[in-house]
């Protein structure tokens, strides 16, 4: 979930270090990942079961699956707990997931020579907190994530009550243990800094959750300029309504056509 950020000027010097994520948001981001990397490890243990020594850093076979459903279990409580309590910033999360427009395809288009030669190019504009390809990620992972919840909460069941049903939840459990596996990947490729276009964007989520301000201006250039206030326009001393994120990030975007 996603605190509140300070906003980036558009003149602030390259490396000025500008907020991106708060405290609350790094917690729960190291939190999920921990979980996500105890989870793959204990599931793949468990599926290859023809491979015993995977699992016997934790004991054996048992004991590998009592973990992997204990911390899932554990894993499902702290995202009802977090959509209940945190409502609000959840909903912002969801929101900002699922905004796509028209002008995130040329976003998507010039994608590879940002990301690869970030000197050389601009990115297309685009809306909100995250880019287009953020946005698809964390969709992709959520439903990853309800997949596996669901599925896995069914074969906690007793078997002899659904048997018919166990069988295909495991197939999708299986098969979404791999999707998650592959999505995990491909963020730690991002984070990791081997492509150029986003060396240094690891520091989102660590060490204060501050990045270059020039980095902040390539991946998310509307959201580095615009006051990062998601409420109702607030109007200035002479009582005239200034323009909400929203509309400045829509006026910047069509600027961008």
């Amino acid at each position: 979930m996603i605190d509140q950020q300070r906003s980036v000027g558009a003149n602030e010097p390259a490396g000025t270090p500008v907020l991106r994520n708060g405290r609350r948001a790094r917690w729960l981001h190291t939190l999920v990942y921990l979980s996500t990397l105890f989870l793959a490890y204990t599931g793949i243990a468990v599926l290859l079961e023809a491979h015993p020594g995977l699992s016997r850093p934790l004991g054996g076979h048992v004991p590998t699956a009592s973990w992997h459903r204990l911390v899932g279990y554990g894993l499902l409580i702290v995202a009802v707990l977090v959509a209940a309590v945190w409502w609000r910033a959840a909903g912002r999360f969801v929101a900002n997931s699922v905004r796509f427009s028209r002008l995130d395809l040329r976003w998507l288009a010039g994608y590879p020579r940002m990301a690869l030669v970030p000197g050389r190019s601009e990115p297309a504009l685009h809306r909100g907190h995250f880019d287009p390809g953020q946005r698809v990620f964390n969709l992709l992972l959520v439903l990853a994530f309800l997949v596996l919840g669901v599925t896995g909460v069914v074969m906690g069941m007793p078997e002899r009550f659904v048997p018919s049903v166990f069988g295909w939840s495991l197939r999708i459990h299986e098969l979404a243990t791999w999707v998650l596996i592959g999505l995990v990947a491909g963020h730690l490729l991002l984070v990791s800094g081997l492509l150029p276009g986003y060396r240094g964007v690891w520091r989102a989520m660590h060490l204060g959750g501050r990045v270059p301000a020039a980095t902040a201006r390539r991946l998310w250039p509307l959201w580095s300029t615009a006051p990062q206030r998601r409420r109702a326009p607030a109007r200035n001393a002479g009582g005239a309504r200034q323009p909400s994120t929203d509309q400045l990030e829509e006026r910047g975007a069509r600027r961008q056509q």
